[in-house]
Formats: C-alpha cells, sequence, structure tokens
C-alpha cells in the first residue's frame, strides 16, 4: 500500500538564502558560556592569539562578548586569562 502524495508529511530545512545574513545574533548568557569554554579548548590546542581564534570563529561579536565572559567568570573551574594585549591563556582551578 502506497500513500498518495497529498497525504505525505512534507519535511522542508530552511534553505540558506532564506536565512538573512544581515540578522544579528542575539548574544545570550548561554551562548557566550558556551563559546567561552569552547575558546577555552582552542587555546588549550595551540589558538591563543585574537587573530587565530577570529579565524575559527568568525563572527567578531560573539568572539569579543564570549572572551569578555570568560574573563569576568569561572565556568567549570576553568578562567580565561590575559597574557598579553593580544594573548590569552586558561587558568584551571581545583573545586
Amino acid at each position: 500500500i502506497s500513500i498518495p502524495p497529498r497525504f505525505k508529511e512534507i519535511k522542508t530545512e530552511p534553505q540558506v538564502a532564506d536565512i538573512p545574513t544581515n540578522k544579528k545574533i542575539r548574544l545570550t548568557r548561554k551562548l557566550k558560556e558556551d563559546t567561552a569554554i569552547r575558546i577555552c579548548q582552542l587555546i588549550d590546542d595551540g589558538h591563543n592569539t585574537y587573530a587565530r581564534l577570529k579565524k575559527i570563529i568568525s563572527d567578531e561579536r560573539v568572539l569579543k562578548s564570549s572572551i569578555r565572559y570568560g574573563l569576568t567568570h569561572n565556568m567549570y573551574g576553568t578562567k580565561i586569562v590575559k597574557i598579553s594585549p593580544r594573548t590569552y591563556g586558561v587558568e584551571r582551578r581545583k573545586k
């Protein structure tokens, strides 16, 4: 038994052209914290300068706000520290 085409469930995913590219991403606390944790992992992998991080995280607003969030908040025992004006490190704290 086949299902007639008009009763089949149509699943469509948004096309890239449908999403406006100039729409700003909302900078929520959850987004900043998740991105800051990802930045800590990238710093551990050797991407410790702002330029290297910018190549991976292309949205400059998200990158700047996440670094600022990581500098001021503790996230699961880690914290981003500034070594020089454009170089960052990760400080680990025991609970």
